[in-house]
């Protein structure tokens, strides 16, 4: 069917119309369409390659809140070109190029805060020392009382005859008590009536030690003859347990320049006895003269 040339026409004017008014709006350029009256096709729409899209980039920092990356503005790659018309085989203008879509933009993974773990308290650890263990009571033994030795009474007048069991020892120490000592304590009772030991200055005193209490009898002493010839002699005989507290068990009878003082003879062994008593010290008193002996020995009694 053919159509009428004005109807055409009004068509063809109705669409450059549509097309001016489309133009205006996409600030496209018109380009006058001739019309084909003889052959008419459907215009044919040619797309463009799609605008880049772009790109927002990922922070890597996870622990740190998303950062909102606004998207750069479209250069010119992302603008929007006129649409090309290309002619038909035709001669049929090409309809405009369909406009590209707007970029989109990607947000980025949120990543949750880390969570913060309390640290575990550990409560202090009280340590109870233990109860103090009460020592036992010490029971203090007090020692038994020391029975005092037996007080004897001065022997008058000749000695006692000293027991027939008895055995003479000269294990003992000897010192010396007041006086200037002449020799060495060692000569009493080295075995030896050559060595001697005596005490000047009158009223001295020989103390012997046995180490302890023993049974005595009596002693054996060999006086010691002075250049000067002063004779030797003996005011008493005392013992002891302590070597504080003495006892008498023999005191002279005769007169040396003074009462109660026997005078010992000279260079030979003398035996001078007395009652049988316990005593660990044994100490010989002298007169007023030097006292000095080679050897001293004591009597002892099982």
């Amino acid at each position: 069917m053919r159509i009428p040339p004005f109807r055409s026409l009004g068509v063809v004017l109705l669409s450059l119309v549509v097309m001016t008014l489309a133009c205006a709006r996409a600030n496209l350029a018109i380009v006058p369409v001739t019309p084909d009256y003889a052959t008419r096709q459907p215009p044919t729409i040619t797309p463009t390659a799609p605008p880049a899209t772009a790109t927002v980039p990922v922070p890597t920092d996870t622990a740190a809140p998303p950062t909102d990356t606004q998207a750069a503005p479209p250069t010119a790659a992302d603008t929007l070109a006129p649409p090309t018309q290309a002619p038909s085989a035709g001669g049929a203008a090409a309809s405009p190029t369909a406009p590209a879509p707007a970029a989109t933009r990607t947000p980025a993974p949120v990543s949750a805060p880390p969570t913060a773990v309390p640290p575990t308290v550990v409560p202090p650890t009280q340590t109870v020392p233990p109860p103090p263990t009460a020592a036992p009571p010490t029971q203090t033994v007090p020692p038994p009382p020391t029975a005092a030795p037996p007080t004897i009474a001065p022997q008058a007048g000749q000695p006692v005859s000293i027991p027939a069991n008895a055995t003479f020892t000269q294990k003992f120490t000897a010192a010396p008590q007041g006086g200037d000592m002449i020799g060495d304590p060692g000569y009493l009772i080295d075995g030896n009536t050559v060595t001697w030991a005596a005490l000047d200055g009158g009223h001295t005193a020989w103390v012997l030690d046995m180490g302890s209490a023993q049974n005595l009898a009596g002693v054996r002493v060999y006086a010691q003859k002075p250049r000067s010839g002063d004779p030797t002699t003996l005011l008493a005989i005392e013992v002891s347990n302590d070597s504080q507290n003495w006892q008498a068990v023999y005191t002279g009878t005769g007169d040396c320049g003074e009462p109660n003082c026997d005078t010992i003879p000279q260079m030979k062994f003398v035996d001078i006895g007395f009652n049988t008593v316990s005593a660990r010290y044994l100490r010989l008193r002298s007169g007023p003269n030097r006292f000095g002996f080679a050897e001293i020995s004591v009597a002892v009694v099982p």
